[in-house]
């Protein structure tokens, strides 16, 4: 919208909305190559060769990310991710394998489950809860995980031993719509979160609960 904005200021030959509005691109920290030929008229400006300036700042490449740790099985196809404040081991799901792949803080992984479990499909999303020492997963059947045959659409919320890596307890959602569970999030009072990207639905696990609640507020697409 903000750059829609600059475009029309430019065509309708309105400098001050322009101005205004690179200016407010630029706030945002994006950058636009300006060389377009619909600033052409601009550029003798003071005010755009500043604002221009500043574009071609925020389009600098920023190198500040570095290696986490490197898996030796290129064939994983990891999805979520977390790390145990406690221990320092790092969770990784594994779309393609089924599994849950925990590395040490030395780098030496290790399979949580066991690779193709029956009734585990494609995992999706890790939680780490490390009060209660235990491992939140997302799991539900996808085209993309081996052994995948049609009709393998099965959706469950794990809980898992961060220790021995045994499943001390599984929720499966309501099989009656499709469902997707992806990313989890844990409150502060132990409440489980889970996303799902084909119900417009969070659900949601309380402390102590048995069943999965559904939450549907009506604006959800």
């Amino acid at each position: 919208y903000v750059w829609a904005r600059a475009v029309l200021a430019a065509r309708a030959s309105d400098t001050l909305a322009l101005l205004d509005a690179l200016r407010d691109y630029n706030v945002m920290g994006l950058g636009r190559d300006l060389s377009d030929t619909t600033f052409n008229r601009y550029r003798a400006h003071p005010d755009f060769r500043a604002i221009a300036d500043a574009h071609v700042r925020n389009r600098q490449v920023l190198s500040r990310s570095r290696v986490h740790l490197t898996l030796p099985d290129s064939t994983l196809w990891p999805e979520g991710m977390d790390v145990d404040t406690v221990t320092g081991t790092t969770y990784i799901a594994s779309v393609r394998h089924r599994t849950i792949v925990a590395v040490d803080r030395d780098g030496r992984p290790r399979e949580l489950l066991t690779r193709g479990t029956d009734g585990i499909g494609a995992v999706m999303g890790v939680r780490v809860d490390p009060r209660a020492r235990v491992l939140w997963a997302t799991a539900v059947g996808l085209p993309q995980m081996e052994g995948w045959v049609p009709g393998d659409t099965l959706a469950v919320l794990l809980r898992i031993n961060l220790e021995s890596g045994a499943i001390e307890a599984r929720w499966t959602l309501d099989p009656s719509r499709p469902h997707v569970p992806g990313d989890l999030a844990i409150a502060t009072d132990g409440t489980v979160l889970v996303t799902d990207s084909r119900s417009p639905v969070i659900h949601r696990l309380r402390p102590g609960a048995h069943t999965l609640e559904s939450v549907t507020p009506p604006l959800f697409p």
